[in-house]
């Protein structure tokens, strides 16, 4: 095995949070619900991929920027993963969509942190064969697929 990976995979706008608890996480600043969980990771040196889409970031860079602070003090533990800016919709599901929603998920994650790694993380199962060969097109240099999401004649 190369490697386990720990991946979490926040989107803020297709969590299953409803809208009022995600704001309540991100409240508080450093003493937030989001921090805290965040300082667990930090203090048992675990490490973990974080799946933030650019909504997400864009939520934390508003609300809660000691969040943002702390993930980028800590590429030891924080790898960022790349991500849209936002999760599935039908309107971005076009090649230029999607080009769009990644362009801007990665000017979020670019503009917040000074490290993230160039594998991606899809929205979902949203991901055709034309996009892949976007992202190889835009220097992506992997992908993150859940098999159990496709169906058998896709495995």
């Amino acid at each position: 095995m190369i490697a386990l990976l720990d991946i979490v995979n926040f989107n803020a706008d297709a969590s299953c949070l409803a809208s009022r608890d995600w704001l309540s996480a991100l409240a508080g600043g450093s003493d937030s619900v989001f921090c805290r969980w965040l300082g667990l990771y930090i203090a048992q040196n675990k490490r973990v991929s974080l799946g933030l889409t650019g909504a997400t970031v864009a939520d934390l860079a508003m609300l809660n920027p000691p969040a943002l602070r702390l993930i980028d003090e800590h590429p030891d533990i924080f790898e960022v993963l790349l991500r849209p800016f936002s999760h599935d919709i039908a309107l971005l599901r076009s090649q230029l969509g999607f080009e769009l929603n990644l362009s801007l998920g990665r000017r979020a994650i670019e503009h917040e942190f000074r490290a993230f790694t160039q594998f991606f993380l899809p929205p979902e199962f949203m991901l055709t064969n034309a996009q892949l060969a976007q992202l190889a097109d835009l220097g992506v240099q992997g992908v993150f697929i859940n098999a159990e999401r496709f169906k058998p004649e896709v495995k």
